[in-house]
Order: C-alpha cells, then sequence, then structure tokens
C-alpha cells in the first residue's frame, strides 16, 4: 500500500533528519490499516512542507565558536548497603 510506504518514509525522516514532524506521522501511522483521503492529503502536505523546509538549518554558538562545559559529582561509596559511589554528570 502506498499509504503504509509513505508514512513509514516520514518516520525515517523523523529519525534521521527531521523530528518536528514526529506528532503528525504518528497520528498517521495510527491510521495504516484503515485511512481515509484527508490522510493522505495530510501526509502529502507533510511531503510539500519538507520540501519547503530542506534549506533551513540550526546554528550554534552564532559568532562565537562553541566550546564544551561539564560537570560531575561523586559520594564516594556513600550506599551504606552495597557500598558503591554514585556519580553523576551533565
Amino acid at each position: 500500500m502506498l499509504y503504509c510506504e509513505l508514512v513509514g518514509s516520514l518516520n525515517y525522516i523523523i529519525i534521521a533528519t527531521c523530528p518536528d514532524i514526529a506528532y503528525a506521522v504518528g497520528q498517521l501511522a495510527s491510521f495504516l490499516d484503515c485511512f481515509l483521503q484527508d490522510h493522505w492529503t495530510t501526509a502529502i502536505h507533510i511531503l510539500h512542507y519538507l520540501k519547503g523546509t530542506k534549506t533551513l538549518l540550526l546554528v550554534l554558538g552564532g559568532t562565537c565558536a562553541p566550546s564544551l562545559l561539564g560537570y560531575s559529582d561523586a559520594d564516594f561509596a556513600n550506599c551504606k548497603d552495597t557500598s558503591q559511589s554514585i556519580s553523576g554528570y551533565c
């Protein structure tokens, strides 16, 4: 079925490059076995949206070079049951 193939392709696009269409494609995927003309039209509309936004991209850092900053913390065997350390980072 062409509708299933189109929704599957859109699902791949969500994973690979374009997560902003995830909700709409998820809604379309719920009608794979009983889709109507409105669902097909919506899927085609999503394709037109993708075609119109293919040159848009995010620019990180603006005019200055991006830098990586990280933090970490540990409690050094604070767990009374196992004597294991617990650490975290962000």
